[in-house]
């Protein structure tokens, strides 16, 4: 396995968010911590869109909730794959991955990577196996 350091990142700031990138990898990660809500995954899907970071260089997109609680319903998952499905086109161009470490974070990607195959997405429980299967 590829070894994984976290010096190999580089912070990118937006007005509203940040962002870590592995230029080695190719990855852009956010990194979310406490509760998080469902407006503040899509405002974060929409701050990649909207403003292209590294777009045009990314191979895999992780949203990184290790240390975060999705404060949402894990019936409202649906709302996610809506999302990526008015997105796919620029969706599909990605490995989509979600690092999550509670049950209730965990079902909700699950429910996510089987509700629609025109995206690849994938839940994981670390950082180090989500670089490497969104890296490659």
């Amino acid at each position: 396995m590829p070894e994984f350091r976290l010096n190999d990142f580089r912070v990118m700031a937006s007005d509203r968010m940040r962002f870590h990138y592995n230029e080695k990898r190719r990855v852009m990660i956010r990194r979310f911590s406490g509760n998080v809500s469902l407006e503040e995954v899509v405002d974060s899907l929409n701050e990649v869109i909207r403003n292209g970071i590294f777009i045009e260089k990314v191979k895999g997109l992780l949203l990184d909730c290790s240390n975060a609680h999705l404060d949402f319903s894990a019936t409202e998952y649906r709302q996610i794959v809506n999302y990526f499905g008015e997105n796919i086109d620029f969706f599909k161009k990605f490995k989509l991955g979600f690092v999550a470490n509670t049950p209730h974070n965990i079902v909700i990607a699950m429910l996510i990577e089987q509700a629609d195959d025109r995206y690849i997405f994938r839940p994981f429980t670390s950082i180090e196996a989500a670089m490497v299967w969104c890296g490659f």
